[in-house]
């Protein structure tokens, strides 16, 4: 009984999608014909008794009654070129009979209020290397965004900022910067499980000096410098810098990286962006140089003027001696801090570095 009652449903369907004319069911087999455009169609849907396939393997199709023969090749794939055999070609037919199955999978689904999940043989597939390819892109376009959020907090090494003077130098006198541990760099990490290398280029390196004055230039400098005897001075290098006026000063350099980065051992390089490493502070005592005549040395008086024991004498090892300017970045007064924690020359302001 139930299955007669599927029959009859399915029948229903087939009928209202093809605008039927009469529809007939047995428990075995359900019979349909109609009308479609100008042709007749009869759909035999049922179980396939032995001997009688060929009663089951196809959609006729003949011209309905009082509206004349179809064109030759009308309502079939060649158009008026194609043979005039009174038959749906297999393509048609079987996507005919692929969407009446379905509409009745449908319904039956709803009157039984059966719920089996998605029916993929009823549901349009995308083509297959069309999907492909998206997942692709949208796969890169993913590790990409990974390795651009990631550039801030990627393991660069810190660059180091030196000049050839040491800790004391001397004020109009061409103090040689450079900079060391900032040269390419890569790093090899797993996004998506896929290999993924990044690598940072260095382009640009800003110097601050602590005095207020910057420059940007793509050289990172080297060490060595002479004395020009002709000018009185150290040979001018494309990082170098004289300060005007004497005093203790923070300088920095910060490095900018070009990023790029490759998925996989040998695909194409990919920019991601820029990112920068900042040094630590570098501590700069600048001096004037003061000649003085004095009548006698630091031996038969060592409060002398330039002497050791002097009121005014600078304490060259002054651990934490006070900024001429505050601290670029911080702000802070203090090489070391904020407070002048140990400082050896509090209340003195260190300009020259005197020579009787």
């Amino acid at each position: 009984m139930l299955r007669c009652r599927k029959n009859t449903v399915a029948a229903a369907i087939i009928s209202l999608i093809v605008g039927a004319q009469y529809v007939t069911a047995t428990a075995n087999e359900i019979n349909i014909s109609g009308t479609t455009g100008q042709s007749k169609v009869t759909v035999v849907i049922g179980e396939v008794r032995p001997g009688q396939e060929d009663n089951y393997s196809g959609v006729n199709v003949a011209p309905t009654q009082g509206q004349g023969a179809v064109p030759a090749g009308q309502g079939v794939p060649g158009g008026q070129n194609a043979p005039d055999n009174g038959k749906l070609s297999d393509e048609e037919a079987s996507r005919f009979l692929k969407q009446a199955g379905c509409a009745i999978k449908g319904v039956v689904r709803d009157l039984w209020a059966e719920d089996k999940g998605p029916d993929y043989e009823c549901t349009e597939k995308p083509a297959a290397s069309d999907t492909g390819a998206d997942n692709a892109i949208s796969r890169q376009q993913q590790i990409a965004a990974r390795v651009r959020d990631g550039l801030d907090s990627l393991d660069i090494s810190k660059p180091v900022l030196h000049n050839d003077f040491g800790l004391h130098a001397y004020t109009d006198l061409n103090i040689n910067y450079y900079v060391t541990q900032a040269g390419v760099q890569t790093k090899e990490t797993t996004i998506l499980d896929e290999k993924v290398t990044i690598q940072v280029i260095p382009v640009s390196y800003q110097y601050t000096y602590g005095n207020g004055a910057v420059r940007t230039t793509s050289s990172a400098g080297a060490p060595g410098t002479w004395w020009d005897e002709s000018e009185k001075n150290y040979t001018k290098t494309s990082t170098s810098y004289q300060f005007e006026k004497a005093g203790n000063f923070h300088s920095y350099v910060t490095v900018v990286y070009q990023a790029r980065y490759r998925i996989g051992d040998n695909g194409p390089w990919m920019v991601a962006g820029t990112t920068e490493m900042r040094s630590e502070a570098m501590l700069l005592r600048v001096w004037e140089i003061d000649v003085h005549n004095v009548a006698k040395d630091c031996r038969e008086d060592p409060y002398a003027w330039a002497c050791p024991m002097n009121k005014n004498h600078p304490d060259y090892n002054n651990p934490n001696p006070k900024l001429a300017h505050p601290d670029p970045f911080t702000g802070q007064q203090w090489h070391k801090d904020n407070a002048g924690v140990g400082d050896t020359e509090r209340g003195k302001k260190p300009r020259s570095r005197e020579r009787g």
